[in-house]
């Protein structure tokens, strides 16, 4: 698995060749039909396959997750006879691009709001495309050849992707255009069409050439498409001579560049309606991406060890579901509510497994919830000749399951929340104060008696300058540009000045800190601390003591993404 993600990542960085269009022939045509068949999630495929088996001219490709063992020897039968092919499709139906890539252009939907208030996740992608092959691979016994995935959506990214898992062509939607097929850096793009009758089938429509019966559809389109698929392998006439990838093969193609695709192409399904427009889809849309943002944080303190967290993927991949949000626009308020349920108690189990406690909005019901525009709440920095304030986003904190005991006063979202670090700075001083978003009275009327804060400083943005990971039994890792230098570590009784030093962290000195108005002072001489601190970068992590080690409630820091954390600076003008 590690080598899968290695590889697609090295090649997503591979910037694409340029494309210089050229006179061509005109398309021709093969003449031919390839249909592709995805059944809906977990549907009974045996009458499918008896009409192929009784129809000989028949061919067709199939998109399923695996094959009942009942089944196998027929369908080893008929793909010896080159009548039938299967095609990846990740598990769960996770709505491409939809998911991943919101702020692209091509992905339209209804009342989509700005694209600043949309977050991108090529990881996420990545890992779900490895994790369907690997079970592909396992089912099948074989590297697929294709892949598809409804409705069909295209990007760029695709196309390295596809190249690194071996993947020769992606089934897509519609292609505006006289030609039969699309070539994009040697991998084959097939643009198909809902298949709604077979009329089209006997006037010859280049559009239909590649046609897709997509039982996942059914319930908004209004079109039954197993029967439609029944009577298509039923005629002898009709039914389909070609697999995808023998239609490809003889099909009239152009080549356009990756970048270029979102341009010519759009889903089957037309737009992404069907799964973003409603309330309580773009609030589950939300969740997802928050969750996500958690789990990298997660992937971070396991140093991006994808192949521990398989289960806590699992349980995400069952809430990141096309199936699921689809169901969300039911008209049956039962079937809405069974839909929300199901995807709040997966992403529930998500957190038990990286051993936190669910964060209190998950509980609260989509049609209630705030979504993707309200949701884009950023670090707010300000800063003057001699100071930067860094103030925390309201975002709850991530509470472990076992917490120091606490006064009933207390509100432990509050003593573990990160509100604000403000760095001060004249001739003599650096002055750091650290503010949680309550103390605990009753235990310490001046300060913070359990937390303990951490604040980590790059003085370079310099790669192969500091240490990328956090001092001793913390969690976490940084970027490379973002490694630190200094680090202080402070509770109410003390605070340390570290300094990374080749291989090992150095103890510079040791301060006694001040507490009042919630917050810890700490006052450290400018001739301890090399640089200027209006150029430097800030991360700092709030955390609750755990024996010899440190469980991270909250942070404050530009981002974790892909695993890394991210430090924050003042804006350059």
């Amino acid at each position: 698995m590690k080598n899968i993600f290695v590889g697609i990542i090295l090649i997503l960085f591979l910037k694409f060749a340029a494309y210089s269009s050229t006179a061509a022939p005109t398309p021709t045509g093969f003449g031919g039909q390839a249909a592709l068949w995805l059944p809906d999630e977990n549907s009974e495929i045996n009458e499918v396959i008896s009409a192929l088996e009784e129809n000989k001219n028949a061919k067709l490709t199939v998109s399923v997750f695996s094959i009942p063992a009942n089944m196998e020897q027929r369908i080893k039968i008929l793909e010896n006879e080159n009548r039938i092919e299967f095609a990846m499709r990740l598990p769960y139906d996770p709505v491409l691009p939809l998911f991943y890539y919101p702020s692209s252009d091509s992905v339209l939907w209804e009342n989509k709001p700005s694209t600043a208030s949309l977050t991108d996740n090529p990881y996420f992608f990545m890992l779900r495309m490895a994790d369907a092959k690997e079970k592909f691979q396992k089912n099948f016994k074989k590297t697929p050849s294709g892949f598809s995935n409804p409705p069909g959506g295209i990007l760029y990214d695709y196309i390295p992707i596809a190249k690194s898992l071996g993947i020769k062509w992606i089934a897509a939607g519609p292609f505006a255009s006289a030609y039969e097929a699309v070539v994009s850096s040697g991998i084959y793009i097939a643009p198909f069409s809902i298949f709604k009758s077979t009329e089209a089938v006997e006037t010859g429509d280049k559009r239909t050439i590649f046609t897709v019966i997509d039982e996942t559809l059914d319930k908004k389109t209004g079109i039954d498409s197993r029967k439609l698929l029944l009577s298509l392998l039923s005629d002898p006439d009709k039914a389909p001579s070609l697999t995808v990838s023998e239609a490809l093969e003889v099909a009239d193609s152009t080549e356009i560049p990756p970048a270029q695709l979102s341009a010519y192409f759009m889903p089957w399904s037309e737009n992404y309606n069907f799964w973003a427009r409603q309330k309580q889809q773009d609030a589950a849309l939300t969740v997802l991406k928050k969750v996500r943002i958690d789990i990298s944080g997660h992937l971070n303190s396991i140093y991006g060890d994808v192949s521990v967290a398989k289960n806590l993927f699992e349980e995400f991949y069952a809430a990141e579901s096309g199936p699921k949000l689809l169901a969300l626009s039911d008209t049956d308020v039962s079937a809405v509510g069974e839909a929300e349920h199901e995807i709040q108690t997966a992403l529930v189990n998500v957190y038990r497994l990286m051993e936190k406690n669910p964060p209190s909005w998950l509980f609260t019901s989509f049609s209630e919830m705030q979504t993707w525009t309200a949701d884009r709440e950023e670090v707010k920095i300000s800063s003057g000749p001699d100071y930067i304030l860094l103030q925390n986003t309201l975002q709850p904190p991530a509470l472990p399951e076992h917490l120091p005991k606490l006064p009933r006063s207390a509100d432990p979202a509050k003593i573990w929340k990160l509100e604000a670090i403000k760095v001060q700075w004249n001739d003599s001083d650096i002055i750091v104060s650290i503010k949680p978003s309550q103390i605990e009275p009753r235990w310490n009327p001046d300060g913070i008696s359990r937390a303990v804060i951490d604040l980590y400083i790059d003085i370079n943005q310099r790669v192969k300058a500091g240490f990328s990971k956090p001092l001793e039994n913390r969690d976490g890792k940084f970027f490379p540009t973002d490694a630190w230098e200094y680090a202080i570590t402070a509770d109410t009784r003390k605070a340390e000045l570290f300094m990374a030093s080749s291989l090992k962290t150095k103890k510079l000195e040791t301060f006694g800190p001040t507490t009042g108005g919630g917050e810890i002072l700490i006052k450290i001489p400018r001739t301890a601390m090399k640089g200027n601190p209006a150029l430097w970068g800030y991360a700092a992590m709030i955390m609750s003591p755990a024996g010899k080690n440190f469980h991270i409630t909250d942070m404050l820091c530009s981002s974790v993404e892909k695993g890394y954390i991210y430090s924050l600076r003042i804006p350059r003008k």
